[in-house]
């Protein structure tokens, strides 16, 4: 339930920026009032790139019911977007609420803490804030579609015998613990920056995963050095654009010997109109 209510509270907080793209970018004013545009001529008219212009639209459909995918691949207008561009007053209250008030929560977290650092290297800094999000991090993976359970349960992990797994982001090495316990026969490597390293190796390790369980720093962004059997990647790419994720798949590239994997967990989007309203709404 604590996870649940945590992920009901982000959606709140992040469902304006898909109407703040909108208003930004002009978009409603570039599909045709009666018609249909594709995705791809939008994207070049609005210069987005063309996966992102999906992602905003997509979730201002699931959200405010603005614009609708007439059929896949092609965007025409609700009455709700119809009107921003047909009612003056509704793109002007638009931009004052993005260009007026939403720049206080763009800016909030650098101005509240008297920091330039981002909210990671912020978290670097500062070792006690960085152990409490691990623990958060924790916590807020124990819903059941995210709980280390379901990853436990659903790889076929004795597939790798007594191979090494690498946990790349593994921050206090939680999920790692938990598939050793499963699958006492592998080794872990659990990877991070070196302050979240340095509170993990503060905790205490269960005395039967003593020798199991490697903690090592390293930034993902760079050469990955230890050949493994598993790469596991989790719930780390959607915090990054794509062009972050796939450096962080070519780091493994010159490491990686014949049969070994990557494992990949987490969120996979719907389909439009193929889940109930929601689930469409919370995973987008």
């Amino acid at each position: 339930m604590f996870s649940s209510s945590w992920r009901h509270l982000h959606i709140r907080q992040y469902n304006g920026t898909s109407l703040q793209a909108i208003y930004r970018f002009d978009i409603a004013a570039k599909v045709p009032i009666h018609g249909e545009i594709s995705y791809v001529e939008l994207a070049n008219l609005c210069g987005i790139y063309e996966p992102d212009l999906r992602r905003i639209l997509r979730f201002a459909m699931s959200f405010y019911h603005a614009f609708t995918e007439s059929r896949k691949g092609y965007v025409s207008h609700t009455s709700v977007s119809r009107a921003i561009v047909e009612k003056a007053g509704v793109k002007d209250a638009l931009g004052v609420m993005f260009d007026e008030c939403w720049q206080s929560y763009a800016h909030g977290y650098s101005l509240a803490h008297n920091t330039s650092q981002n909210f990671y290297e912020y978290l670097g800094s500062h070792p006690e804030r960085s152990k409490r999000f691990a623990g958060a991090m924790q916590a807020f993976g124990e819903g059941p579609d995210i709980s280390p359970d379901f990853l436990v349960d659903n790889f076929p992990w004795h597939v790798l015998g007594s191979g090494t797994v690498v946990d790349l982001g593994g921050s206090n090495g939680s999920v790692s613990m938990a598939v050793s316990k499963a699958y006492p026969a592998l080794r872990f490597v659990v990877q991070d920056r070196p302050p979240v390293i340095e509170a993990a190796l503060k905790g205490t390790l269960p005395a039967d995963l003593v020798g199991k369980i490697e903690f090592m720093p390293h930034d993902f962004f760079t050469e990955q050095h230890v050949a493994a059997d598993l790469y596991l990647i989790r719930y780390i790419f959607h915090n990054w654009p794509d062009a972050y994720a796939m450096k962080i798949l070519r780091q493994l590239i010159p490491v990686m010997k014949p049969g070994a994997r990557i494992l990949v967990h987490d969120h996979l989007l719907p389909e439009p109109n193929t889940a109930t309203s929601t689930t469409e709404r919370e995973a987008r």
